[in-house]
Parts: structure tokens; sequence; C-alpha cells
């Protein structure tokens, strides 16, 4: 009789640590998916940017000088240059 009650304590420790186990498995699958998640969603904001870098890119710009002209057109006092044009094309 000793024996099974000395066996049983250690059961119930063992099926408190089961239990316990359990729950945190339960609990780092909901994060695995959380961050699954997170990562599609960061994945198709960097798609979405990568697509907009790519349709700027595309832009059927003017040239520089006749950009430079419809400036100063509009901001006959500004002291823009053609380099300065050329470089902000440069960058888009």
């Amino acid at each position: 009789m000793r024996q099974q009650q000395s066996v049983s304590p250690d059961v119930e420790e063992l099926d408190q640590e089961v239990d316990r186990l359990t729950a945190k498995v339960g609990d780092l699958d909901l994060e695995k998916q959380n961050l699954a998640d997170e990562l599609a969603l960061t994945r198709a904001e960097l798609e979405e940017v990568r697509s907009q870098k790519t349709d700027a890119s595309n832009l059927n710009l003017a040239e520089p000088a006749e950009l430079l002209n419809q400036f100063r057109k509009k901001l006959p006092k500004s002291k823009i240059s053609l380099r300065e044009v050329e470089t902000i094309l440069e960058m888009l």
C-alpha cells in the first residue's frame, strides 16, 4: 500500500507537468502563427514598396532642360540650375 501512495504523487506531478508543457506548446504554436502572419504582411508590404519603386523608375519625364524651363516659368526667381535638375532626375 505504501508503494501505491508513493507512486501516486509522482504520477500527479507528472500529469501536472504534462498539462503545463501542453499549454506551453499551445502558446508557442499561437506565437508561431502570429509571427508567420506578421512575416506574410511584411513581405506583402515590401513587395508593394518594390513595385512602387519600379513604377517610379518607369516614368517618362521630359528632358532636364525642358523641366528646368517649366520650373522657371512657374518660379522665375528661382536659382535652380540645369545640373541640379539632372541630379534630381537621377535620384528618381
